[in-house]
């Protein structure tokens, strides 16, 4: 069978899979049977492959992230970022706003991610937002598109992701950025 339509079939008994409810390993292993069988794939080049895939370097990072991004949340240090940040921005006006902007900027720069902003920040921007005059609607969509700033600025995860997926040095991805 040619490669491209065992490919295409593949797609079609995957998104089949997927659409009766099988869980999502079983149905990539299960695509991924039906690829080995058709198209003659050894699968111990398979395991091979993934093998050294997953020893890779750049993302021994992202488990680190992570762990920083829990400790972060569960610790003070997201109402100590700001009350710093309340130090820097002042008392002008929308002073609130500005600093969730900054902590969630500074946030993302330690983390690597945007989940931690709003787990972290969420629980204690959001109500204060409401006591200063903030709908909620408001309040939360401010913490939600500013915890964005945590893919943004390098480090981050999902530039880390991007690089290696696609083989592209990851200081140029931080760099380009």
């Amino acid at each position: 069978m040619e490669v491209m339509t065992a490919f295409a079939i593949c797609m079609v008994l995957l998104l089949i899979l997927l659409l009766v409810g099988v869980p999502l390993p079983y149905c990539f292993a299960g695509a991924l049977t039906f690829m080995v069988a058709t198209c003659g794939i050894p699968i111990k080049s398979l395991f091979v492959w993934g093998y050294s895939q997953m020893i890779s370097t750049s993302l021994m990072a992202v488990p680190m992230f992570i762990i920083a991004g829990n400790l972060i949340a569960e610790s003070s240090i997201a109402e100590k970022l700001v009350d710093l940040a309340r130090i820097f921005v002042g008392k002008v006006k929308g002073a609130l706003g500005c600093i969730c902007v900054v902590v969630c900027g500074i946030m993302g720069a330690i983390s690597g991610s945007a989940f931690t902003g709003i787990a972290a920040l969420g629980s204690i921007m959001i109500p204060e937002l409401q006591k200063e005059g903030y709908s909620r609607g408001f309040a939360t969509s401010l913490v939600t598109c500013s915890s964005i700033l945590g893919t943004l600025i390098p480090p981050s995860i999902p530039i880390i992701v991007l690089g290696w997926t696609t083989g592209i040095s990851i200081l140029g991805c931080f760099m380009a950025t």
